[in-house]
């Protein structure tokens, strides 16, 4: 890997570092948009919480 490579690849971490860490422009949205995920994910996953706590709980009752 040539130093020109090496350089070129640190400025592309770089800016996807500040693309990632920097605030989204239009905040509320991102907010509304982001709390609609974190709900959907934990209203999807609430089923195979509760099939695994029993087939676990099972186990240990054994």
């Amino acid at each position: 890997m040539s130093i020109i490579s090496s350089l070129e690849s640190i400025g592309q971490y770089a800016l996807l570092l500040k693309r990632v860490l920097t605030l989204p422009d239009r905040f509320n949205q991102f907010m509304k948009e982001f709390l609609k995920g974190v709900y959907a994910l934990g209203v999807n996953s609430i089923w195979i919480v509760i099939i695994i706590s029993f087939f676990i709980g099972a186990v240990i009752v054994l």
